[in-house]
């Protein structure tokens, strides 16, 4: 594949979008489509809100921390609609949303946990 295009891969949490930097490595994963395009992108949009949502809370809570980045996890989940197993739908999606801080000493997340949860 060419340097620059877009491939699915497997990747140690589940199936990743990712770009082609070396023409030279033997890929065994599928060339990306405009929707996962799309999707990627729509991905890091809800990435950088989530980011900024969470550090308003930790500027409002006044914790004592860094929030440095907030990442979805990509994934590809295979169904079998009905009882004709060779008919398979992909559907692929970001659930699993992980924040990535920095901080001096152990933080208490109880309060703001319960705050996320009653925001959304």
């Amino acid at each position: 594949m060419p340097v620059g295009d877009r491939v699915i891969v497997e990747a140690d949490r589940g199936k990743h979008l990712g770009i082609v930097i070396n023409d030279s490595i033997t890929l065994n994963g599928v060339g990306a489509f405009e929707r996962e395009q799309r999707q990627l992108l729509a991905k890091a949009q809800n990435e950088l809100r989530a980011l900024q949502f969470c550090e308003n809370k930790v500027r409002q809570k006044k914790l004592p921390m860094e929030v440095i980045d907030a990442e979805y996890e990509w994934f590809v989940v295979h169904e079998s609609p009905g009882p004709n197993l060779l008919t398979r739908n992909e559907t692929q999606g970001s659930t699993k949303l992980t924040f990535y801080f920095i901080a001096e000493k152990r933080i208490d997340f109880r309060e703001p946990v319960r705050d996320l949860f009653r925001s959304t």
